[in-house]
Order: structure tokens, then C-alpha cells, then sequence
């Protein structure tokens, strides 16, 4: 395997030194923020800051796109740039091969709940076409220009090492 560039958005930040940061400064005491809309009330979990997510020049175009695709947009983007690589617009020659432990889950479970709530006409159209697993990685497509095939691998354990 050959890792040229290197793209991280976490829920301690984004970017390679955010990540050398949070080594340095350990694990132990992780970010964490209640999330009061879990079943039993507030729940303790990790999650990436909306300040991280506020990069208009590359997000420009990705007002409706689901707190995933917009770190999978941001973390592929700052790997093209870190590897210093140039994609020609249009380029049918690179692919896009994305690795997830659970995908856009929350935004499927979302949609699943409209639809229980609504019935099948109720749920938004939109929200159907974000909640399907390969979503993210055709908006890192389109950002990068990329016009070869593009496919996500969703499994929870070792999701990079089967991309």
C-alpha cells in the first residue's frame, strides 16, 4: 500500500496537526457532548464540531449534504492536497474508494423515522438520496472531479482494510 496524501476530520478537529495534538495530548479525556434526542435520555457521544465543518471554499456547494458527506468532502480534499496530487477535471482515470464503520447512518435512520411516522409518500426525496451509503463518495467525486468509479465499503470493524 501506498499512502500519498492524508486527510483528517475528527471529533477533535481536522487536519494533521489536530490529529498530532490530540496524541500528544492523549485520548483520556475525549471531547464529548450530550445528545438529549437518544432513547433514555442524554447520552454521552463523540461528535465533530460545526466549526470544523464551516469551510465555505470547499463545501461551497453542499448546503443540504449530512454531517458525513461534509467530513468525507473535507477529509478527501485534504488528502489531494497533502499528496500534492492534481486531478484534471473530468478525469474518468481516478476512482474514489471510501471506507466507513457506519456510513451516513444517522441521516438513513432518519429517513427511516419519517417514513414510519408519514408513510412511504411522507419522507423527503432528498433525504432518501442522502441516507444511501455511496452518497458521500459521489460528492468526493464530483468536489475532486473525479469521473471514474466510485463505491463505499461499510463495515464496522477494519472498513479501511477492506477498501
Amino acid at each position: 500500500m501506498n499512502v500519498a496524501g492524508v486527510g483528517i476530520v475528527f471529533s477533535r478537529g481536522r487536519g494533521l496537526d489536530a490529529f498530532a495534538e490530540a496524541l500528544r495530548q492523549g485520548f483520556q479525556q475525549p471531547v464529548w457532548r450530550p445528545v438529549s434526542a437518544a432513547p433514555g435520555g442524554d447520552v454521552p457521544v463523540r461528535v465533530v464540531e460545526d466549526e470544523v465543518l464551516r469551510d465555505r471554499a470547499i463545501l461551497a456547494n453542499m448546503r443540504r449534504a449530512d454531517r458525513f458527506t461534509r467530513m468525507a468532502v473535507l477529509a478527501a480534499a485534504d488528502a489531494v492536497a497533502d499528496a500534492g496530487l492534481d486531478i484534471p477535471p473530468g478525469s474518468s482515470g481516478v476512482g474514489i474508494v471510501m471506507s466507513s464503520g457506519l456510513g451516513s447512518h444517522a441521516t438513513a435512520f432518519r429517513f427511516l423515522d419519517e417514513m414510519l411516522e408519514y408513510g412511504e409518500a411522507g419522507p423527503s426525496p432528498t433525504l432518501f438520496s442522502r441516507s444511501v451509503q455511496n452518497a458521500a463518495a459521489s460528492h468526493v467525486a464530483l468536489h475532486l472531479g473525479a469521473h471514474g468509479p466510485a463505491t463505499t465499503l461499510t463495515q464496522f470493524h477494519l472498513s479501511f482494510h477492506q477498501a
